[in-house]
C-alpha cells in the first residue's frame, strides 16, 4: 500500500461524488454502505 495515499479509490471516487453534489445540490449527500462508518 503506498503510503502517501490518503485514500483508497473507493474513497476518493466517494468524496468526488460528495463535493459534486453538494455543488449542485448545497448539501452532501448520504450514500448508505458505500463506505462503513
Amino acid at each position: 500500500m503506498d503510503e502517501e495515499l490518503l485514500f483508497t479509490e473507493s474513497e476518493k471516487r466517494y468524496y468526488e461524488a460528495e463535493r459534486l453534489h453538494e455543488e449542485k445540490f448545497g448539501k452532501p449527500p448520504y450514500f448508505q454502505g458505500l463506505i462503513d462508518p
